[in-house]
């Protein structure tokens, strides 16, 4: 506390309703190449101690303040956190932090190992995907070994019962693309190694290239 306690405070503005965040000035700058850049000299930022997100959540940033104070950010037990836990994901890619993203992912492997994703949730239009992106490659790989080990189960009824909406929203926000009926196909030709347990094949490990997260 005794580093930062001196430290000015930013106001960061979240979402639409502009939701206010408070922050220590050298948490952020130290933390997040992002706000380093806002908040230096001669930006409007830094002369106002003022930063505005409207297309983030404060969701997200919930996330992101657990981190950035270093308090423990509790396991995932339902698919409407794994919801947050994405925002989170795409909140730190875009603050360019990493290790924030490697945190996350390990977070969400952790509930995938035992818990299935289902696609509908993923069909939220406020989730927007990179399909090429590493979190996208994730949810894509495990929506598939689910679906191909969810045949004949309760699960795989609500994968069956998914309505033509529900699919057209995972095509629109690239979870699905038209490369996963061939890979779904595969998947369940063989036994596939769960996603949730190839650790390093999915993090981000920043420029250093070493796994700060255990496995």
């Amino acid at each position: 506390m005794s580093s930062f306690i001196n430290s000015k405070i930013v106001t960061v503005l979240v979402g639409p309703d502009e939701v206010e965040y408070y922050f220590h000035k050298d948490i952020l700058v130290d933390s997040c190449p992002f706000f380093a850049k806002c908040l230096s000299v001669n930006m409007e930022e830094h002369l106002a101690n003022i930063v505005r997100m409207p297309e983030d959540t404060t969701r997200a940033f919930h996330l992101l303040t657990l981190h950035l104070y270093g308090k423990t950010i509790p396991a995932l037990t339902h698919m409407l956190n794994v919801l947050d836990n994405i925002e989170a994901w795409i909140l730190a890619d875009k603050l360019c932090m990493p290790h924030f993203q490697d945190i996350l992912m390990a977070r969400m492997m952790r509930y995938t190992e035992y818990n299935y994703i289902f696609p509908g949730y993923l069909a939220d239009p406020s989730i927007v995907l990179n399909p090429d992106s590493i979190l996208g490659k994730f949810l894509r790989d495990q929506v598939i070994h689910d679906m191909a080990r969810a045949a004949g189960t309760l699960s795989g009824a609500v994968y069956s019962g998914m309505s033509e909406e529900t699919w057209d929203g995972l095509l629109g926000n690239g979870v699905v693309d038209s490369r996963m009926i061939l890979d779904l196909v595969t998947a369940a030709k063989s036994t596939p190694v769960n996603p949730s347990k190839q650790g390093c094949k999915y993090h981000v490990h920043g420029t250093t290239g070493v796994c700060m997260v255990p496995n």
